[in-house]
């Protein structure tokens, strides 16, 4: 049963599974059609839309499954893989439209992409954060480095042009120079994501948006679902 503090949001319409669904319950992840839908609903929570919204669904291959919404505003493919005895999500593909960006939706759906991994037993959710501000909304949704010593290097490599370009002083180079060396591994990302001077200017955020990563979630880790409910609050 999930534990997160906060409650489901299901799209207002509901949605409609297309593809290969017979195939799709072959796999041991399903054990019924039903929760095949609810799970969908689930990712699909907190969506715009004025009618059903399709998801599409397919059988990758014997040891995972994958769920496709494919719109002009909102696109994403998360693959659900059996690992052993372990289940994990990989997030291959996520966007949102310009208008819809910067709105609290990435937050809203993560939120109950969360409930419906814990109703699977999902251990592990991995992603790659890249430009476009993909490398910003990850860290600020609570993602961890999987490889934190190469990205600490990378971004203290940036920072120099980057507080050049938006003009920082020299006490906000400092203090994030300093967050950059001495943050922990396990909240890197998150504490350069929320780094803000003492006006609240982002300092962390133009550092972010154009860095790209390997992101993961533990969702085994009760230290790492802390940050995860404390980033999604």
């Amino acid at each position: 049963m999930s534990n997160w503090p906060w409650d489901p949001e299901l799209p207002a319409f509901g949605i409609e599974l297309v593809g290969d669904i017979s195939q799709t319950l072959k796999l041991d992840l399903w054990g019924s059609e039903e929760q095949l839908e609810r799970f969908a609903e689930l990712l699909c929570g907190g969506v715009p839309a004025s009618g059903k919204i399709s998801v599409h669904v397919e059988r990758v291959d014997e040891t995972q499954s994958a769920f496709v919404v494919d719109r002009s505003d909102c696109k994403f493919k998360k693959r659900v893989v059996r690992a052993g005895a372990d289940v994990e999500i990989r997030s291959d593909m996520y966007f949102l439209a310009a208008p819809m960006q910067n709105s609290g939706l990435g937050r809203r759906m993560f939120r109950n992409s969360l409930i419906a991994y814990d109703k699977l037993g999902v251990g592990f959710v991995t992603a790659y954060a890249n430009y476009h501000n993909g490398g910003y909304t990850w860290a600020k949704l609570g993602g961890r480095s999987m490889d934190a010593d190469q990205d600490r290097a990378a971004l203290l490599g940036q920072w120099p042009s980057v507080a050049g370009r938006e003009k920082f002083s020299d006490r906000d180079i400092f203090a994030l120079e300093r967050l950059l060396k001495t943050a922990p591994d396990e909240s890197l990302m998150y504490d350069i994501a929320c780094a803000a001077n003492q006006k609240g200017q982002p300092l962390g955020k133009p550092l972010l948006v154009s860095h790209s990563w390997d992101v993961f979630w533990d969702l085994k880790d009760q230290a790492h679902r802390d940050l995860i409910a404390k980033a999604l609050r």
